[in-house]
């Protein structure tokens, strides 16, 4: 059955009361109710890594990554990534990938000599616990190509802003393309090019809820059903091809057993 998977939000986040989100979360909530809901939920740090497991086991549309964002690693780096190593071999059975990580050269950002150690590490964890990965990445695509390039680890390029000819070479390495509702902005003509370039193959949705553009104010989690329109309207094909293939290719890529396979 096809279904909407959303493939980055941040449901930890305090924005999502529990009542928020169980409001959220029933079908009369979304603008497609006859279609199933799937969320992947990224951590950004140890201090949310806890909760988006927790919100997985209670909602089981919601699957749960955790990881180290760019934005908050520290100097203190190394004990970092001592304590998510402890959290993946305690709760690798309850996880779907690895997120949000990745490498951030925008202005006043985290010394890039620390970004790339921690990415590098993450990288490797994803491998040996054959996890897939869920990446931010900005101003430092080619950087991140090569460490891709090293190593055999799929994901998806979050909110991907490198344009087409960028986007070919990371799905030539193995990432999915996350589409978020930036798109529908009328001026996003470098946006629209890419998606176009891509094709549904290499396409995943994402609302990056609560912090994404053009949300739907009374739902954040509501908005993949215009974002699934306006990529129809960009290939030429059905909003239900669209709804389909995003969804096949976001369960193929995070719906693993512990072992790696498909379930």
């Amino acid at each position: 059955m096809s279904c909407f998977f959303d493939t980055h939000c941040h449901l930890a986040d305090d924005f999502f009361s529990d009542d928020l989100l169980a409001t959220s979360l029933r079908p009369s909530s979304f603008e497609n109710p006859t279609h199933a809901h799937y969320f992947l939920s990224v951590a950004t740090s140890s201090s949310d890594f806890l909760k988006t497991v927790e919100l997985s086991l209670k909602h089981p549309q919601i699957f749960s990554a955790v990881g180290l964002h760019p934005w908050f690693i520290t100097p203190d780096y190394k004990q970092q990534l001592f304590e998510l190593d402890a959290f993946l071999k305690t709760h690798r059975g309850h996880l779907s990938a690895i997120g949000e990580i990745g490498l951030d050269k925008g202005k006043g950002r985290v010394e890039m000599a620390w970004q790339e150690a921690v990415f590098e590490h993450q990288l490797g964890l994803a491998e040996t616990f054959q996890l897939p990965v869920s990446i931010h990445c900005t101003k430092a695509f080619n950087l991140m190509l090569r460490h891709l390039r090293s190593l055999t680890v799929a994901g998806v390029m979050h909110g991907f802003s490198g344009g087409a000819k960028m986007a070919e070479q990371f799905v030539e390495a193995g990432q999915f393309i996350g589409v978020n509702s930036v798109l529908l902005n009328d001026n996003a003509r470098r946006y629209h090019e890419m998606v176009q370039a891509v094709g549904l193959k290499s396409l995943v949705l994402e609302s990056d809820a609560p912090f994404g553009m053009n949300l739907p104010q009374g739902n954040p989690l509501s908005g993949l059903d215009a974002l699934s329109i306006k990529i129809a309207e960009l290939l030429q094909v059905s909003p239900e091809e669209v709804i389909t293939a995003t969804c096949e290719n976001a369960k193929r890529l995070f719906l693993k057993d512990k072992n790696g396979s498909p379930v």
